[in-house]
């Protein structure tokens, strides 16, 4: 996990969010950023069960990495199979 640089976000593209002890992870799409400049996640997921709809990324998240092409599928599938 690298620091997290606001400005090497791709917008739509998918993250694997940790706090700094890694004891907690959150996969989410990058929307952008707020007036405050928190990040902003179209949908994320602690778990690709329950997933949450536009929200801001809490500030306990201070690493991020790409995430891998197996996430991005799980997460996508279990997205849509949730939503319907």
């Amino acid at each position: 996990m690298t620091a997290l640089d606001r400005c090497t976000l791709e917008i739509g593209d998918l993250y694997v969010f940790t706090d700094e002890t890694n004891a907690r992870r959150v996969w989410g799409i990058f929307e952008g950023l707020d007036e405050a400049g928190r990040i902003l996640l179209g949908s994320e997921t602690e778990d690709f069960s329950n997933y949450r709809l536009h929200t801001t990324l809490p500030e306990e998240f201070s690493h991020a990495e790409s995430a891998t092409r197996s996430d991005l599928l799980d997460y996508a599938y279990n997205l849509g199979f949730n939503r319907l």
